[in-house]
């Protein structure tokens, strides 16, 4: 099975997820947060 990019479904997971951050960002999310056992930050 092929698997295709660019789809429908995969742009509007990508706007989801980038308004989804927005609305976080907008009430006050930390994302410059990273954690102190491995330095992963919150965009990861």
């Amino acid at each position: 099975m092929a698997t295709e990019r660019g789809t429908s479904l995969s742009a509007a997971a990508n706007l989801h997820a980038e308004q989804v951050g927005i609305f976080y960002i907008d009430n006050g999310a930390d994302v410059s947060f990273t954690d102190v056992n491995d330095k992963a930050s919150a965009s990861h």
